[in-house]
Formats: structure tokens, C-alpha cells, sequence
């Protein structure tokens, strides 16, 4: 998440609790309200969640509290232990009570672009917090399909649909792997976002860009990396996942694919063409990862999220007062 919520107009000094076990981060007194609008899967901190990033599952659990309390010390203290004593001297400097070095929730309002079956349950969550569906691209003004678009409409088979995204994007990574996994099965899979590789097989098809306000519709299984937007746009489509990524915030968004049910996580970057192949088998069909991605899928779109997140900001900003979800998360 992204925050706005410093001010030139004064010093911080009013604290918000983030947790009962942490101490209070400093907020503003001064200045506009803080509205903050989720681009991860949700990374505040938990009593119920282990830190961010490392990608396990929840556990609200006598042990797995106690699990949680002590892998958040250990990230406070050892992994981010200067940047934690930096920060509690700056707050020192201001007259401050200190705070963790982690994202802290908003007093005002937070925003965030799923629904609330896709992440993990807290019993913790701030008040200020909105669940306001995926926000997913439209299609664009000028439609550009692939030549090979007509073989998408007309296909006899499953589509499956594999993409890498931006940034981990190293084809032999899981798209070649895909490719390879699935050359031999009644399938067409589509290449997004790798246009020009050589030697596809006759059931492959690849492009650098695709819409995917066009394609998903037409998509049996999503193979994926864990992108969070991608991940989003093919659930509020209801089609399961597949995922394998092991950098940024992937291994989060593959943890909550599985806890949710929408998928499967392969736990790598780098599966093996078998792996791939029996995932995907395993999920097409009347699958219950099938099922619970268009249980998933339907509940999303009964949101409109950038009208809801305009509403609320609206609301923040004509009040200046925190905005408190009415819906139990």
C-alpha cells in the first residue's frame, strides 16, 4: 500500500494502536485525512498472520499465535533491526511515542481491491478497512487482437492462458515450462506478454499484449507467477489459478490462492513441466478449485470498485472523520 497521510503543517502528534501487542504508530493532527489504496494483498500486521512476505498460512491457533507474535519480533528486531532503531529515534527527535517499521493501517480509511474471501481471515482488522472488489482494466478504446484471435473463439478445447507479468519475467521460468507441459494435451494455451518465441507447438499461441478484458472470458485455467492485478482479473472472471512465483509479493498472492481454494500453489518459480501439467489437469473440469473461483468470481462483481473507492474518499474527504466499514470482513 501507498500512504499520503505526512503533513508540512506540524509535527505527529497523535497516536493510533495498531495492535494491542505492538506499540502505536504516530499519525497526523494536522493535514488532510490518510486514505491508503491496496496494490498487494493485505500486509498489516496481524496477530493471526505471520509477517508479510514470507509467505506461510494463517493460524489463529494458541501455537500459531504464539508463532506469529514471534516471527514478527524477529523481522522487527533482526531482519529490519536498523531500520526499526532509525525510526524510533526519528520519532524520538519529534517527541513521539515510537512505532514498528511496517505499514501501518490507516486511521481514516484503506482501501483494498479484492474481496474479503480472498485473504486470509484476521480477527483484527482495522475498522477502517474496505473491501471494494477487484479493479480490473476495461477493454480498451481501440481493440487489438491478435491475427490469430478467431482460433480463441472457435477453439474446441480448454484455453489456458500463461502469463509472467512485468517484472519476474524470464520466459524459461514458467512460460517454456507451461508451453512444454501442455503441447500434447486437447488444449490451447495462450502466451501473454512473451510474443516472439520460437518453436510453439501447433496447440500454442503467443502475443506480446492481449487485452485480458477480451480473453478471460474465454479462459478454462490462468497459469501465472502471482501478479496480483492478473490474479484478480481472472478470479472476477471465476477461472482458477495456477501459480507459481517467488519474488515481490507472489509468494502471498500463491499462499492466498490456495487458502481460498481458487487454485494451486507450486510453491516455486521454477516448476517442472510435469508439475505444471498435472496442476492444470487438476483443475479443469467441474474441480472444486473451479467451483469456488466462480463462487469467488460472482461476488466480485457485484462490486464496482472504482465507484466504491470514490464514494468513500468522497465521504473521507467532505467529513474529514474516519470512515468504519459497515460489513464484518
Amino acid at each position: 500500500m501507498t500512504c499520503a497521510c505526512s503533513s508540512a503543517s506540524g509535527p505527529p502528534t497523535r497516536c493510533w494502536p495498531i495492535r494491542r501487542w505492538w506499540p502505536p504508530c504516530c499519525t497526523p493532527r494536522w493535514g488532510p485525512p490518510c486514505a491508503l489504496l491496496g496494490v498487494l494483498p493485505l500486509g498489516i500486521q496481524s496477530r493471526d498472520t505471520a509477517p508479510f512476505g514470507l509467505g506461510l498460512a494463517p493460524s489463529a491457533t494458541v501455537l500459531g499465535r504464539t508463532r506469529n507474535r514471534a516471527l514478527h519480533w524477529l523481522t522487527q528486531e533482526v531482519v529490519f533491526g536498523g531500520a526499526s532503531r532509525d525510526l524510533a529515534a526519528a520519532c524520538g527527535r519529534m517527541g513521539v511515542r515510537p512505532r514498528p517499521f511496517a505499514l501501518p493501517p490507516s486511521p481514516h480509511l484503506m482501501l483494498q481491491p479484492t474481496v474479503a474471501a480472498f485473504e486470509y481471515p484476521q480477527s483484527d482488522l482495522p475498522p477502517t478497512l474496505h473491501f471494494i472488489g477487484p479493479i480490473t482494466p476495461p477493454l480498451p478504446a481501440q481493440l487489438k487482437l491478435p491475427a490469430w484471435w478467431a482460433d480463441v473463439l472457435g477453439s474446441p478445447c480448454p484455453v489456458v492462458l500463461v502469463t509472467q507479468g512485468t517484472l519476474a519475467n524470464d520466459p524459461r521460468e514458467l512460460i517454456v515450462p507451461t508451453v512444454q507441459a501442455l503441447k500434447d494435451e486437447n488444449l490451447l494455451v495462450i502466451v501473454a506478454g512473451a510474443g516472439g518465441l520460437d518453436e510453439l507447438p501447433a496447440n500454442a499461441r503467443a502475443a506480446a499484449f492481449i487485452p485480458f478484458a477480451a480473453l478471460l472470458p474465454h479462459v478454462s485455467v490462468y497459469v501465472t507467477n502471482g501478479g496480483y492485478g492478473g490474479v484478480q482479473s481472472a478470479l472476477a472472471h471465476g477461472v482458477p489459478v495456477v501459480v507459481a512465483g517467488g519474488s515481490e509479493d507472489k509468494v502471498e498472492v500463491a499462499g492466498r490462492v490456495a487458502h481460498a481454494g481458487v487454485g494451486v500453489n507450486l510453491r516455486t518459480a521454477r516448476p517442472t513441466p510435469e508439475r505444471i501439467r498435472r496442476a492444470v489437469l487438476a483443475v479443469l473440469g467441474d474441480s472444486p478449485q473451479r467451483r469456488r473461483a466462480q463462487d469467488l468470481g460472482a461476488e466480485m462483481r457485484r462490486h464496482d470498485a472504482p465507484d466504491e473507492a470514490a464514494t468513500l474518499v468522497e465521504q473521507l474527504a467532505g467529513t474529514g472523520r474516519a470512515v468504519e466499514s459497515t460489513l464484518s470482513p
